[in-house]
């Protein structure tokens, strides 16, 4: 008996095929020294999923510079002054993918150093005949045990006038 290994995905689109952003763009954005948009990366944690979905779409959205997960802490970096409120980021759209793990999609297990995620996988396919489940993620209901820090002014700390945290 095999057992079927699962992935998920977060997305702030609804799409019927998952790509490496740079497909979809034509732009490369590198995160950090292991992690670019070259890649479509996948967890087998639906949390942590949803977690990057957010870190990317609060990016893409509002332009955060620094975003950081510690189980149930999230600390967000704005470059400006005044940051969007808790209000406003719980209206992202954010999508969950159900996606099975098939060695001819070209999967690879991701050692990212950097973000000590150690369930987190990538690949350079187009995934699409092995979606098996996209469902609208409820930010209201996942944040509702988070704490949330939302910073303004940057990097670093000194100069961070405006903090918002949210238990």
């Amino acid at each position: 008996m095999t057992i079927e290994k699962l992935l998920y995905h977060g997305s702030g689109f609804d799409q019927d095929e998952l790509m490496p952003g740079f497909l979809r763009t034509g732009k490369r954005v590198e995160w950090d020294k292991v992690e670019s948009n070259d890649w479509l990366y996948t967890t087998t944690d639906k949390d942590e999923a949803i977690a990057m979905a957010f870190a990317s779409m609060i990016e893409k959205t509002y332009g955060s510079t620094e975003y950081e997960r510690k189980g149930n802490h999230i600390r967000v970096r704005f470059p400006m002054e005044v940051t969007p409120s808790l209000d406003e980021l719980k209206k992202l759209q954010l999508y969950l993918y159900t996606i099975r793990l098939d060695e001819a999609d070209g999967w690879q297990k991701n050692a990212n150093e950097h973000n000590q995620i150690k369930t987190e996988w990538k690949t350079q396919g187009i995934i699409d005949k092995n979606i098996l489940g996209k469902e609208q993620v409820d930010l209201v209901r996942w944040l509702a045990n988070k704490r949330v820090e939302l910073r303004g002014g940057g990097k670093g700390d000194v100069g961070m006038p405006n903090m918002l945290v949210h238990w």
